[in-house]
């Protein structure tokens, strides 16, 4: 190492072609050298930050398509319920039923008609976990099910 100094320090000024001199050039390779390293670390970070990005573009798009999934279920069972009940609504109407009970069916299925769920708004990405919305779902099916038995067993047993 002493030695390289003393060459540069012997050779600094000394003119190698034209105005080129051993400085110009010792200074040029090491500038050089720098940017090299400086700016392969640099392509790293950002191919890095590429993929990063690409894999949460990938799960974004997962994510969007069960959603729409999901919005497409949601409406299908919501006309399959309005049927079902149009249909309980019509049995009721042609039975033997005193007319006050079918009042009565009729105010209940209205009731559960208020209790019909708001538009769907787009869920933030967070909130769409797949067993929270297995746990919805649930939950409204039990709903359902419960309000159809009560009432056919309230109207069977008499």
């Amino acid at each position: 190492m002493e030695q390289i100094i003393q060459f540069l320090e012997e050779y600094w000024g000394v003119s190698v072609a034209g105005g080129l001199t051993v400085g110009t050039l010792v200074t040029f390779i090491v500038v050089q050298v720098k940017s090299i390293i400086l700016n392969n670390a640099k392509n790293a970070e950002l191919s890095q930050a590429i993929k990063t990005f690409n894999q949460l573009t990938e799960k974004y798009n997962q994510l969007e398509q069960r959603y729409i999934a999901l919005e497409e279920k949601h409406q299908y069972l919501e006309q399959v319920n309005l049927a079902t009940f149009k249909a309980l609504s019509f049995i009721v109407v042609a039975s033997k039923l005193p007319s006050e009970d079918k009042i009565a069916l009729q105010t209940e299925f209205a009731k559960l008609t208020t209790f019909a769920p708001k538009p769907a708004e787009p869920l933030p990405l967070e909130k769409l976990a797949p067993a929270e919305t297995k746990d919805v779902v649930a939950e409204t099916v039990q709903t359902v099910v419960e309000a159809a038995s009560s009432l056919l067993t309230k109207y069977i047993e008499k």
